[in-house]
Order: structure tokens, then sequence, then C-alpha cells
């Protein structure tokens, strides 16, 4: 049977390609809509100004609709709608709460796993280490680098999605967290691929199929007739 250790590995790996691949696309939407603004097509500045509008009108739409409504309750007339339209919709305010509060968690465990692995690498390192220890070593180093850049990059996410819980947002923060996330990935798909060779030739030492107790994958017989298997 397949060493668990190298099937982990490998997923690790893969993983960590596949977020690689996600937060580079981030990168590219996130960090460089500062410099593509600048070469927007004539329809499109149109477009942004005309939404622009739209969204400043219908603040004060909501605006003014609170205060009449908070001036006749004042007064003491009934009102047929009460409240007025709250500022935030209340399912984006739910919605951000649930991830500023995943995200410190992730963020915290990252940080977590990094002491972790920080007080790991003082029994590996040490001056003159070579070989078997000196490969451990260095997993406990880029291990470190890796938590540490997923910690920076799910508490940027905590800084846009925490603000996100009145309205607002920060394109910036979603930034960082794509730049920290390509540094995470990579150097948690390279820690885990330094360990996956020893891991594999652990696997493939006792593959050996000739050991295999005899007629274990052969399909069974009885009175000449092959049995097959239920379905």
């Amino acid at each position: 049977m397949f060493d668990n250790q190298a099937v982990a590995l490998v997923g690790v790996v893969t993983r960590g390609i596949t977020v690689l691949m996600q937060t580079t696309l981030g990168a590219d939407l996130n960090c460089a809509k500062g410099v593509k603004q600048g070469k927007r097509t004539p329809q499109e500045k149109i477009d942004a100004v005309i939404a622009k509008k739209e969204a400043q009108i219908q603040n004060a739409k909501d605006s003014a609709a609170r205060s009449v409504n908070k001036w006749l309750i004042n007064a003491g007339i009934d009102v047929e709608k009460l409240p007025a339209p709250p500022a935030v919709p209340t399912h984006t305010v739910y919605n951000a709460i649930n991830r500023c509060v995943a995200q410190v968690q992730f963020g915290a465990t990252f940080l977590m796993r990094f002491a972790i692995i920080l007080a790991d690498s003082t029994i590996h390192c040490h001056p003159g280490v070579v070989g078997q220890e000196g490969r451990v070593c260095a997993i406990d180093i880029t291990g470190m680098m890796a938590t540490l850049s997923l910690s920076i990059r799910f508490f940027s996410l905590v800084s846009n999605s925490c603000i996100n819980i009145v309205g607002r947002a920060d394109g910036n923060a979603n930034c960082v967290a794509s730049v920290a996330g390509i540094t995470g990935a990579t150097m948690a798909s390279t820690s885990s691929g330094m360990n996956l060779e020893a891991a594999c030739k652990t696997a493939f030492g006792d593959w050996n199929p000739d050991q295999w107790p005899s007629g274990s994958n052969e399909i069974p017989v009885e009175d000449g007739n092959v049995i097959l298997p239920d379905v």
C-alpha cells in the first residue's frame, strides 16, 4: 500500500500550485487595477462616471428616506414602512462578519503553525548540520516562510472584510493578500516537495508485488464458472 505521507505530500504540492495560480490571477486583478484605469476606453470612462453618479443618487435617496421617516415618527405620524432602509444591506453585513471572523481564525492558525515550526527548527538547525538533518532544517525554514506569508495573506483579507461590515472596501488590502498568497503558495509547495523524494522512497521500499498473497487479485472461480462480484 502506498505510504500515506507520500500521498499527503503530493496533495499539498498540488494544492499549493492551485493556490499559486489563484493568487497570481488575483494579483493581476487587484494590484494592476490602478495601472489599467489609465488605459480605459472613452466608453469605459463614461460608464464609470455614470455608475458613480447613480451610486451617489441612490445614497442621497436612501439618506432622504431615512430623514423623512425619522421626522414623521418624531411627529407622531403613523408611517407605513418602519424602519427606513439601512445604509448597508443586511446580507452584506452578515457576509462581511462571517468572512472577518473566519479570516481572523485562519491568520491566527498559520501564525501558530509558524511558531511551532520555529520551535522545531531549533532542534534540526545547528552549525555544521548536513545530510538528512540539513534537509529537514531547510524544510523547516521554508515552511516558516510559507506559514508567515499565508498568515499575512489572511490578515490582509481581514482588513478588507471587517471594514466591509460598514459598506467600505480596501483594494490595497486585496493586493497585499494576493502577493502574500503567491509567496506562501510557492514556499508551501517547495517545502512539501523537498520531502517528497524521501517519502516516496520509503513507500516504494515496501512495494514488492511478488510477496503479495497469491490469488488476491484474481477473479474467484467455482466449479469452472467465473463468479463476478456484485455491482
